[in-house]
């Protein structure tokens, strides 16, 4: 397995070139890209679940990446992403096409969710949607493994109950944004601002910090933000701050930008069934965290924060 999986990600590091060509140069095995595709379809996923288990980890250290880091607490971000998948006849009969406000969609799509260690932009944990899972569902498969010592970010998608419940019930840090209509009770307001909350979910009732500001780009208009967090002490995490530090979350967005823009560079994966779109996007997220680790060690010998070295040309070298 090993012969094909790691050309897979090699072939994910390279602008152009077919998988054949990556196992040639990576493995010295000649072989055409109708047996792999054949190979990559009697192997499954479950091969990928182990390999992304192992290598996917916080690497982040508190004294030499305090950028990753809020009081002690390793910053996460939490968000989902799809990519499109050729129209094949085995596409079509496992898979349906979105529907959106014109029309409906021309691919059908895989979902991923992923976790990613801020300051690094390093992936450490991934959920890829096989079976048209929501991103909802997706993320319940990561939340369990969120570090103890994490703070988890995410945008109004992740601010719903089911989800707080969760990370409440596994005593995990969180800051998240909500919906303007979610409802709570409020139980006492804060010199600060911010307000101590309790909501009722499924099966428990959870007390939370409500802020509630104004935040704006440069350049940008003023947009009002709620959000929840598990960080109950306003001395020590001033709501100011909070609205602040949630800003980060936006990383999420730049590693989506890295793994699908100037990784993958393609709007539709190579890949012919669900299965083997699955294998090319975890091939993408691990080729990702290689790169990261290069990325860091450049940052070491440079004595620079690991994002001022450039991915695009980490990405080129490697």
């Amino acid at each position: 397995a090993h012969a094909l999986i790691a050309p897979m990600i090699f072939q994910a590091l390279q602008e152009r070139g077919t998988l054949s060509q990556a196992v040639e140069l990576g493995v010295g095995h000649k072989i055409s890209d109708s047996a792999l595709s054949q190979r990559r379809t009697r192997m499954g996923f479950e091969p990928f679940y182990w390999i992304l288990e192992g290598a996917l980890k916080p690497r982040a250290e508190a004294k030499l990446h305090p950028e990753a880091f809020y009081k002690g607490k390793r910053l996460l971000g939490i968000d989902g992403t799809q990519s499109s998948v050729t129209n094949t006849p085995q596409v079509s009969s496992l898979m349906r096409k979105a529907s959106t406000r014109r029309f409906r969609a021309a691919f059908a799509k895989v979902r991923m969710c992923v976790v990613v260690e801020l300051g690094l932009r390093n992936p450490i944990a991934v959920a890829i949607g096989i079976q048209e899972e929501s991103e909802n569902e997706l993320a319940k498969e990561l939340l369990k493994g969120i570090p103890e010592d994490g703070l988890l970010l995410g945008d109004r998608l992740f601010g719903v109950r089911p989800v707080i419940e969760m990370l409440d019930e596994g005593k995990k840090e969180f800051l998240l944004r909500v919906k303007s209509n979610m409802k709570c009770r409020r139980i006492e307001s804060y010199g600060d601002g911010s307000a101590l909350v309790e909501v009722e979910t499924e099966n428990r009732t959870v007390r939370m910090r409500e802020i509630v500001g104004r935040v704006k780009r440069p350049a940008g208009p003023w947009v009002s933000v709620r959000l929840w967090t598990s960080l109950l002490d306003w001395k020590t995490h001033p709501a100011r701050e909070l609205l602040e530090l949630y800003s980060r979350r936006w990383e999420q967005e730049v590693f989506y930008r890295e793994l699908k823009v100037e990784m993958k560079g393609s709007a539709v994966m190579r890949s012919h069934t669900p299965e083997t779109a699955a294998q090319e996007m975890a091939a993408w997220v691990l080729a990702h965290a290689v790169l990261v680790r290069a990325r860091m060690e450049a940052a070491r010998v440079g004595k620079e924060e690991v994002l001022r070295i450039s991915f695009g040309k980490t990405l080129a070298l490697m």
